[in-house]
């Protein structure tokens, strides 16, 4: 922030066109116009003066350091100009004009105006009025203009302060007519006066009692007016003056409000005419995108709604608890991962063992409630020989009788030989995978056989214990090797108990060589196999007295310790035989395989066993940690890290970085990190998303009252719709997707629109439909699981494994509770009072089901879900899987933190809102890392990105497709379904815009069914008009809207967003577009060359550096 009191630097000569003046002359120049103003108009503490004047001190009329801005007497505002490139005539009239009316008026001369009618100029006048009077923070008293015809170099009109305007575009729109302007003295008189070569002329004059404006809400002091007049008041008056060729008065009827915040408002008229139509009332049960519930005629009618609500023009605040942020607390925890609660859900529910037992899990483990979706699941599925995935190792069980393999498998697949496919020449291609059968080497033993046991231990959410044993008849003792299996673990380790150490290579081993160890009592070796890659080995026995580890060559797939039983651990770690490209692109030129070598033997003997997840969030602020358990060696933890740990990772995280680097199965590129504990931070929590619509370009939507009728016509035929037919389905999902698109219905109404009564019908019926959840008795009641401890669907225990997508197999139940806790959380906005303990407790048990945040919780899994790891979700459940767990749909992942974020805050759970704007931070980092991928993106292979988006990513490979077919739309689409108030804050605008030309602009106009919808209503983050112009035009057909859409929420959040780009683009902007509504100029009569959509006129933020 600049010192107020200090004048900024400027250039000692500036350029522009052919001009070229000092900064001496510029002073001077300022110096020559702010005598007219009189010292009361000064503001007493200005924003810029010479740094010899103290604060309060008047700044002297004649020095030429004096203030360069009329400063607003109220709140220190500079002032607000337009500056308009001119000629010489035109500044010469201009000149004369403010030396005989002084600076409250506005003069153009229309000599350059030739070729435009008088409905353009009267536009581009009326323009600059709202260009300097809607568009700063409190209302101006004064203003001043700078008439040197080289002063546009710092030409300055500004918009709020967050707005930008690039710059440019005012020599696209007037190429030879500049006016200066200045309005609002403190008469609060404005008067517009426009001369016309022809002698005719137009005046429009508004006595106003004070400025507000329309895209910002307004605080007024007790004893202030804030007037209710919108730039459609200002537009209306000028259309009626420049209607005649002759002088013609006008003016506009203006009411004010005495209120403490006040908002722009037009009078609704007595009756609106709204499109209505007949609906079809029931969702699509088969799984596919429905067009129900749509209109499937259009008839125009008008609306009983009329009567009922005022359509006016309204700001509405976007801020989490539906009121204006101002005042409202940020959630702050240091207690994130508390529980939730401890009850049995048994009691609610009922309870029953699953049929698909977890294998070789026994004892204390198996009362304990099992992960479902980690990246170890199908060492307890199946056959048991799929593999585990810890990144960047691949670990698997092998027990093959006709090889003679027996024991845990390590693998390890380098970027060069991933298999692209199916056309490997093809950019982008539309998969990737890492080959499987790559076995580098196993850990096993000769005492190992057919009959050698496998059972895991300790399953958490990033780590599981695997114990191997010999057969129960030829075990001695407690002879076993237990291997720790962490996410990231730099070694992979396993812990001896008197067995014969051996290990097998299904890649053949070139060379086996022993180095000496740095370590006493230690031994290294160096394996090189056939493939050219290097590993390194490091056996560390428990004892001095024990015999030497002596690894000797039985065979080029077999290695074996000659010295026999062995108790002690054994690490192998890959060396890369060139270091991977970093997130920079760059190499490190100091590294060798010997430096990387150095960097193991450095770290060598210590291992993870285990980790704890920590962290705290303090407002917008927020960290996490990585505690790892360890033992071995007191050296730290050599552990990888993915690209988004990189990229978040606190400095005394980063100062463990290390030289080595592996590639991810489907990730990216990993880098070794020395550290005990790792700490990430995000610093950019959605703190502000709420439950309206939200864009990072603004937080406040102003309704006009074209606007709030189109929202007004969907929500009046959307809440006559069956809602109970609609929600009661045979699907978990599509009923949470029903429960949840009502919801959104009534929050428009409710939080828009205002319209008590049918606010009241739509919530009462949403009510009743979701009270057949809360009490169980939908088609396919939920139970509780006490197999491995969950809340699943009856439904696929009768008919079968699939049904339902899954649920009652653990698959993607954060995609279809997410639905349902979404539905709540706005129930328990409208209606706090619904929010008994019934309810709470049921929605509760659906969180806990998903993101049970606590191990003290022995109902539930921790984090069943949510990888924290990985930094997203995975789907798949208890299914065996090649290919490990999965993700196809992004969006609707991050909705269900969304829905958990939006419930915390209803019912008050502080720890648990600010977990959720924390996970939500790191979701936004790890799928625009992985999943979401723009043309910038250096992680995914550059021969894959230019799909945009994985598809569907697994953990061993990235398939552009989806699971229900292949069509492009289907594969962008399920990445952007919901579109909800959080989609702008996790899929950036200049994604989905390149994502759109790439990819999606090419096949829309062939879409015709709920997928064009979908995909418009996520285009309207990128490009709001465009989108708003789809759901609005005459042509929109009911087959656009897939089932779980509304039309009410379509179109108040691509309003929205079109008003945040509003916000973004500028004031003239947000005065054509309040005025005509989003459109193209086309369809303006007489537009003429005047303005462009792009660029309208050059407006600098002139006092920005002077905040």
């Amino acid at each position: 922030m600049k010192d107020p009191t200090t004048p900024p630097a400027l250039p000692t000569r500036i350029q522009h066109s052919q001009n070229t003046f000092s900064t001496a002359s510029w002073h001077s120049h300022t110096q020559s116009v702010h005598h007219r103003f009189p010292p009361s108009a000064l503001n007493p503490k200005p924003i810029y003066r010479a740094a010899r004047h103290t604060p309060n001190e008047t700044p002297p009329l004649q020095n030429k350091h004096t203030a360069r801005f009329a400063i607003n007497t109220q709140r220190c505002e500079p002032v607000r100009r337009v500056v308009v490139r001119y000629n010489h005539e035109i500044q010469r009239i201009h000149r004369r004009n403010v030396a005989r009316r002084g600076y409250s008026s506005i003069s153009i001369t229309m000599r350059s105006f030739r070729s435009h009618s008088l409905a353009q100029v009267a536009l581009f006048i009326t323009f600059i009025f709202i260009t300097l009077t809607s568009t700063t923070a409190t209302p101006l008293q004064s203003s001043q203009l700078h008439d040197h015809s080289r002063r546009d170099a710092y030409a300055a009109a500004s918009a709020a302060a967050e707005i930008d305007i690039p710059a440019g575009s005012v020599h696209k729109l007037v190429k030879r007519a500049t006016t200066t302007a200045a309005v609002c003295t403190a008469t609060s008189t404005v008067k517009t006066t426009q001369t016309v070569k022809t002698t005719q002329t137009v005046k429009t004059t508004q006595t106003v009692s004070s400025v507000v404006y329309v895209t910002q809400t307004v605080t007024a002091s007790a004893a202030a007016s804030s007037t209710k007049a919108t730039l459609s008041d200002v537009s209306s008056t000028m259309k009626t003056s420049t209607s005649s060729t002759s002088g013609v008065v006008a003016s506009v009827s203006v009411s004010t409000s005495k209120g403490a915040s006040e908002t722009a408002q037009i009078p609704a008229s007595a009756t609106t005419t709204l499109a209505t139509s007949t609906y079809t009332t029931s969702l699509d049960k088969s799984g596919a995108v429905t067009s129900a519930p749509t209109p499937t005629a259009a008839t125009t009618k008008t609306s009983s709604l009329a009567s009922s609500v005022s359509i006016n023009t309204k700001t509405i605040s976007t801020s989490a608890s539906g009121v204006t942020t101002a005042g409202v607390a940020k959630p702050s925890s240091n207690s994130l991962f508390a529980p939730i609660a401890l009850d049995n859900p048994a009691s609610k529910f009922g309870s029953r063992e699953h049929t698909e037992k977890p294998l070789s899990i026994s004892g204390s483990f198996l009362t304990q409630p099992i992960q479902t979706n980690k990246f170890y699941g199908n060492m307890y599925l199946g056959t048991q020989e799929q593999p585990a995935w810890t990144h960047p190792y691949v670990l698997s069980w092998i027990n093959n009788n006709s090889t003679g393999f027996y024991g845990m498998m390590v693998s390890h697949v380098d970027d060069g030989q991933k298999v692209y496919g199916p056309d490997a020449s093809a950019k982008p291609v539309q998969y990737y995978i890492n080959p499987g059968g790559m076995h580098s080497l196993s850990f096993s033993a000769q005492e190992f056989d057919t009959d050698m046991t496998m059972s895991l231990e300790k399953l958490d959410h990033m780590s599981v214990n695997v114990r191997f044993q010999p057969s129960a008849a030829s075990r001695s003792g407690n002879q076993a090797l237990l291997m720790p299996m962490v996410n990231g673990m730099g070694f992979v380790t396993g812990k001896y108990y008197k067995l014969t150490p051996a290990f097998n290579s299904g890649i053949l081993v070139r060379s086996l060589t022993q180095v000496k160890s740095p370590y006493s009592n230690s031994y290294k070796y160096e394996i090189l196999l056939e493939d050219g890659k290097m590993w390194v080995m490091y056996a560390f026995p428990d004892s001095t007295s024990q015999k030497a580890f002596n690894l000797t060559v039985v065979s080029n797939s077999r290695l074996v310790n000659a010295g026999g039983q062995f108790s002690g651990v054994i690490q192998i770690a890959k060396v890369p035989n060139t270091q991977g490209a970093t997130t920079s692109g760059a190499v490190d030129p100091s590294y060798t395989v010997t430096s990387a070598i150095s960097v193991y033997d450095t770290y060598a003997g210590s291992y993870a066993t285990g980790v704890t997840l920590g962290g705290s969030v303090q407002g917008d602020y927020g960290s996490y940690t990585f505690n790892y358990a360890k033992t071995g060696r007191a050296v730290p933890l050599l552990m990888f890290a993915l690209p988004h740990h990189e990229a978040s990772f606190a400095s005394a995280t980063l100062a463990g970085k290390t030289l080595v680097q592996l590639q991810s199965t489907t990730m990216g590129l990993m880098t070794a990190y020395a550290a005990d504990v790792w700490e990430m931070v995000e610093n950019d929590l959605p703190t502000d998303v709420g439950f309206l619509p939200w864009s990072p370009l603004g937080k406040s939507a102003t309704y006009t009252t074209k606007a709030l009728a189109a929202i007004a016509s969907a929500a009046n035929s959307e809440v006559s719709q069956d809602f109970d037919a609609q929600t009661d389905l045979d699907s978990m999902y599509y009923s949470g997707k029903a429960l949840a698109k009502f919801a959104h219905i009534c929050l428009a109404i409710n939080d828009v629109l205002g319209d008590k009564k049918l606010g009241t019908t739509c919530l009462n019926k949403l009510k009743t439909a979701f009270a057949t959840f809360q009490t169980n008795t939908q088609q396919w009641p939920l139970i509780y699981d006490t197999t491995y401890a969950g809340l699943i669907s009856t439904q696929g225990f009768s008919q079968g494994s699939l049904s339902d997508f899954g649920n009652t197999w653990y698959n993607d139940h954060h995609f279809h509770y997410g639905y349902h806790i979404h539905a709540a959380a706005i129930i328990g906005h409208l209606d706090p009072t619904w929010l008994t303990a019934a309810n709470k407790v049921y929605v509760n048990n659906l969180i806990r089901d998903v993101a049970n945040p606590s191990a003290n919780d022995q109902y539930y899994p921790v984090m069943r879900a949510f990888d924290w790891f990985v930094g997203h979700s995975w789907s798949k459940g208890i299914f065996e899987a090649g290919d490990g767990k999965d993700e196809e749909s992004s969006s609707e992942d991050f909705n269900m933190w969304y829905a958990q974020k939006m419930w915390a805050n209803v019912i008050g759970d502080n720890d648990m809102e600010a977990r959720s704007n924390l996970m939500l931070a790191v979701i936004k980092r790890s799928l625009n890392s992985y999943m979401l991928m723009d043309t910038d993106n250096t992680i995914q292979p550059a021969n894959f990105i230019g799909n945009f988006v994985t598809g569907i990513l697994f953990m061993n490979k990235a398939d552009h497709t989806t699971y229900f077919g292949t069509l492009e739309q289907y594969i962008q689409g399920i990445h952007a379904i919901p579109s909800i108030s959080v989609s702008g804050y996790v899929r950036q605008p200049t994604f989905i815009q390149h994502q759109w030309d790439a990819k999606i602009s090419s096949i829309i106009g062939g879409v015709t069914d709920g997928w064009k919808g979908i995909l418009y209503l996520d285009y309207a983050n990128a490009d709001p008009v465009a989108a708003w112009n789809f759901f609005n035009s005459s042509s929109f057909s009911s087959n656009y809207l897939d089932g779980g859409m509304s039309l009410t929420w379509m179109k108040k959040l691509g309003y929205f967003l079109v008003l945040s780009w509003v916000h973004r683009t500028g004031p003239g902007v947000s005065f054509f577009f309040l005025s005509y509504g989003p459109t193209t100029l086309s369809n303006i009569p007489n537009h003429g060359s005047l303005f462009v959509l792009d660029g309208f006129i050059e407006i600098f933020r002139m006092c920005s550096f002077e905040r």
